[in-house]
């Protein structure tokens, strides 16, 4: 192990803490590590980083899984497309309507709405892994799409659609969007992400968070067997006091949390409690259908009260914020 954490990590607090260990299950290694729990923002973090960490993503891992490109003619993606608008405008058209009727509206275009999105912003997706949301968005019409990940390597799809292997240093802005689909709680200095993320942004733009929450119902239940904990890769896993720390030191506001968490955190929890690995395992083999119906009307109240166990936040630049501004 490498790198001991002193204090927390986000508020830089030193006492009051509380000390868990807790298992890999995802893979079910059973390696142990030590994890705290800030007593000041409650942010839930690893004590110390391994030096091995990349062996805990290898190539199998679900987001390393190559990504498809669906083909489509001319007809079928002017569809898309319009099917995309309709639901991107926040006044719906009615003839858009009837592209839309028997699709599902995925769920990112709430989120996109809330950001104000359009087919023409510059997006960029951090920890995107090999791309898949970056393909299933450029056929619904977005054009300007780049992801990076520093765990894969250089793609460049036919479609237009460029994934770069490199951390999040080396990107180049501006972005109108950049996106963190819960790649932000694997991240070993997220004041410093925070500040490359303004620094990416574009004035007006948005940064888009998805992440795990420890002020949730899932973790005072299960404790260490919460699913979401995923040790050793989630490195920190915060609160809404600890993002509004963090954003508040970057220059940033947050605008919107939206709970989006969902049936997994509790049904994934049993399975860890029960000391059955993530990786193979399957709700519908393991619980009944009213088990399965029960975990998700847990969730749906969770969401409600603001104790899901995963939310994304949408933040600003705050009014007169400034790079030079910015606290380390």
């Amino acid at each position: 192990m490498t790198n001991a954490v002193s204090g927390c990590g986000v508020c830089g607090n030193p006492s009051g803490n509380q000390f868990y260990k807790v298992q890999e299950m995802f893979f079910g290694t059973r390696d142990v590590f030590d994890y705290f729990q800030c007593g000041q923002c409650g942010c839930l973090q690893i004590n110390e980083i391994p030096r091995d960490l990349a062996k805990y993503y290898p190539d199998f891992y679900y987001s390393h899984r190559p990504a498809v490109i669906k083909k489509q003619d001319f007809i079928s993606e002017w569809i898309s497309v319009q099917r995309s608008r309709y639901w991107l405008a926040t006044k719906r058209d009615p003839l858009r309507k009837i592209f839309a009727q028997g699709h599902s509206e995925p769920n990112y275009y709430s989120w996109f709405r809330k950001a104000g999105v359009t087919h023409d912003s510059r997006i960029l997706d951090v920890g995107c892994g090999t791309g898949q949301l970056l393909l299933a968005l450029r056929e619904q019409g977005f054009r300007n799409l780049v992801g990076i990940d520093p765990y894969v390597e250089n793609i460049k799809y036919p479609n237009g659609v460029t994934v770069r292997g490199q951390p999040l240093d080396e990107a180049e802005g501006g972005f109108d969007l950049i996106m963190l689909h819960h790649s932000f709680e694997h991240m070993a200095n997220p004041r410093g992400v925070m500040k490359r993320l303004f620094e990416l942004l574009n004035a007006d733009g948005r940064v888009l968070i998805r992440i795990p929450l420890a002020d949730s119902m899932a973790w005072r239940r299960y404790g260490v067997n919460w699913v979401q904990l995923d040790a050793p890769r989630h490195l920190f896993l915060h609160t809404r006091m600890s993002m509004g720390i963090l954003s508040d030191s970057a220059g940033f506001e947050i605008g919107e949390t939206l709970y989006d968490s969902n049936a997994f955190q509790f049904w994934g929890s049993e399975l860890y409690l029960r000391g059955i690995p993530l990786k193979g395992a399957s709700e519908r083999d393991l619980f009944t259908d009213e088990q399965i119906k029960g975990f998700q009307l847990d969730a749906r109240r969770a969401n409600k009260a603001m104790e899901g166990d995963q939310a994304c936040f949408i933040l600003s630049k705050r009014a007169g914020a400034s790079e030079s501004g910015i606290a380390d």
